[in-house]
């Protein structure tokens, strides 16, 4: 994902279909059935950035450029007809910046890995910004899970792996996909949405997990989860949103956890390169996202905190 070919996976460059093909193929390698039909790909529209020629609009503003863009979805159903309908969502985006120019259009607050319009290093727009950490490492970790749930087998709820399109004009496919969320799994009963975002550079073992007062319980089950078998040598702290894609499913009601390792002097540089990435704590952050996938995707419900984003 971060290789130079796929030129940053900035939608609207070439790098980011490829990215997403890249992605629903080791879905499939998985064993793991598209949610939407016969396609893994949910295909949307993305407002890029005003254009100077464009044609001014009713109320005289520039009417943005129109990337074609989508999210990867797949779905591992449920064996458990007696919570039928219930599921957990597990995302991460795989699109970053590109050649590293141009702001995002949302004006939604951003903080922690969604943090930053934009590259941080504006006088290298034009270079690629390969996006190892942010969010390549993300994506490897979904996938690793993916793999872990569909050698281990179905859980009692259906389990949905989503990769999201646009994250970094302001969490546009997150916020597509909650409008339009897969059959059979409203956002009204997710049990959980679970994110990995920056998830690549764990410093001394640590990684942040966010949204654990959106449902009651759980805060327990992340600790739970954490504490093994075998323990994980993870310090995890607590808090709300961090801004990513998880801030899309707590504004509709839907408990979320944001696991995050920390952002870097490389973040939003062309320097976020594969090499500079801690591959042992990522399996780490991978292997306590999958437990709590699995607790949530078998455990008791999850009642979720009413105005908690």
């Amino acid at each position: 994902l971060a290789d130079p070919a796929r030129t940053g996976r900035g939608t609207g460059t070439p790098g980011g279909p490829a990215a997403a093909a890249f992605v629903a193929d080791r879905l499939a390698e998985a064993g793991l059935r598209p949610a939407f039909d016969a396609d893994y790909l949910q295909t949307f529209e993305a407002p890029l950035r005003a254009s100077p020629g464009a044609q001014a609009g009713p109320g005289g503003e520039r009417r943005a450029e129109q990337a074609v863009t989508s999210n990867v979805v797949a779905a591992l159903p449920g064996h458990d007809p007696t919570v039928a309908g219930r599921c957990v969502v597990v995302g991460a985006h795989y699109d970053h910046l590109g050649y590293g120019a141009g702001p995002r259009i949302s004006s939604a607050p951003r903080s922690g890995a969604g943090e930053g319009e934009g590259s941080l290093s504006p006088e290298l727009a034009g270079t690629v910004h390969p996006g190892a950490n942010d969010n390549a490492s993300g994506v490897a970790a979904m996938l690793a899970v993916a793999r872990e749930m569909a050698r281990e087998g179905p859980a009692r709820r259906t389990v949905v792996f989503a990769s999201f399109g646009a994250e970094e004009l302001g969490r546009l496919g997150s916020g597509w996909l909650v409008r339009h969320p897969p059959p059979g799994c409203p956002v009204e009963r997710m049990q959980l949405m679970v994110n990995l975002d920056t998830v690549g550079k764990p410093v001394g073992g640590r990684v942040y997990v966010d949204g654990t007062s959106s449902a009651h319980g759980l805060r327990a089950l992340v600790e739970a989860a954490a504490s093994g078998p075998p323990p994980l040598p993870l310090v995890v702290t607590f808090g709300g949103s961090g801004g990513s894609d998880e801030a899309s499913f707590l504004a509709r009601g839907a408990p979320a956890a944001f696991l995050f390792t920390g952002a870097d002097l490389d973040y939003h540089r062309p320097s976020d390169t594969p090499e500079k990435l801690d591959y042992a704590g990522l399996m780490a952050v991978a292997r306590l996202a999958a437990r709590i996938v699995r607790a949530a995707a078998d455990g008791a419900p999850l009642e979720p905190v009413q105005g908690a984003a």
